[in-house]
């Protein structure tokens, strides 16, 4: 079977961070249904670890929150907008 777009960018990333190639063909075919429930068990933790980040930052106070947001736009001079 196809792999899933998921498993597609996952070994994408993968490669691109210096992960050795694998051998053509595939020893452990996974069939579409087993595929699908890696998938969904991916999103579950992906959606585990995002409430955790909410539950985080919502339990800053204030002035923190905006101590950590300043923070983080200094250090990525790349995600503020840019003037046309």
């Amino acid at each position: 079977t196809l792999p899933t777009a998921l498993a597609k960018k996952i070994r994408t990333i993968e490669l691109k961070a210096g992960a050795p190639r694998k051998p053509h063909g595939n020893r452990y075919t996974l069939t579409r249904e087993q595929r699908r429930a890696e998938d969904k068990l991916t999103a579950q933790h992906a959606q585990a670890a995002y409430e955790r980040t909410v539950a985080d930052w919502r339990s800053l106070s204030s002035p923190m929150r905006r101590f950590v947001f300043e923070f983080s736009e200094r250090r990525s001079p790349s995600r503020r907008r840019r003037a046309c």
